[in-house]
């Protein structure tokens, strides 16, 4: 959640809806962000600038989970990825959506009312095409940064979130789960 210091409103930081305080019920305005790397950007704009900031120290919070995580799982990283920090699921307001694990991970895109999950493993290997709100979507895993994205046939991008499936179902609990239709021949 955000909150905006003006009017003391709590935002949806994916969606853009004020959830509580005086402005709840309203919509801000959202971007799309496309997800890459440093080089990848570079690439595609030799004169983008980049926020100074400096090497940031890990926050209590984070150096305390780390250390849990290594001692649970004696150091081997490959077995903690993918799992829920204590207390975590505590804070969960209601069941995690069952058509998916809940560590899935994927490409979420959502675009007013609708929204739709691109589960990893189906558009990793080679992009899928899909019908999106009326908007004919390629949705892949790009060769040069390893990042998932989606796409019309204009170049432009809807909003898109990736995601494990957990986390955007509850974002989005009326979204639909691509699924890959055979081959017929």
């Amino acid at each position: 959640m955000l909150r905006d210091e003006e009017t003391g409103t709590y935002w949806d930081h994916i969606t853009g809806k004020g959830v509580h305080g005086p402005l709840a019920g309203h919509q801000l305005d959202v971007w799309s962000v496309n997800i890459t790397d440093v080089s990848t950007a570079l690439e595609s704009d030799p004169n983008i600038q980049f926020a100074q900031g400096g090497i940031q120290k890990r926050s209590l919070f984070h150096r305390i989970m780390y250390l849990y995580f290594q001692i649970r799982y004696r150091g081997r990283v490959d077995q903690w990825k993918g799992q829920y920090p204590p207390g975590f699921k505590d804070t969960m307001d209601r069941e995690v959506d069952d058509r998916l694990p809940e560590m899935t991970t994927g490409l979420g895109v959502f675009e007013g009312n609708m929204a739709k999950f691109y589960p990893m493993s189906l558009i990793k290997e080679q992009p899928v095409e899909d019908d999106f709100e009326g908007q004919n979507l390629i949705i892949g895993v790009s060769k040069q940064d390893g990042s998932p994205y989606a796409e019309r046939e204009d170049g432009s991008r809807p909003n898109q979130l990736f995601s494990r499936w957990y986390g955007f179902s509850f974002t989005f609990p009326q979204t639909t789960i691509f699924e890959q239709k055979e081959n017929v021949k």
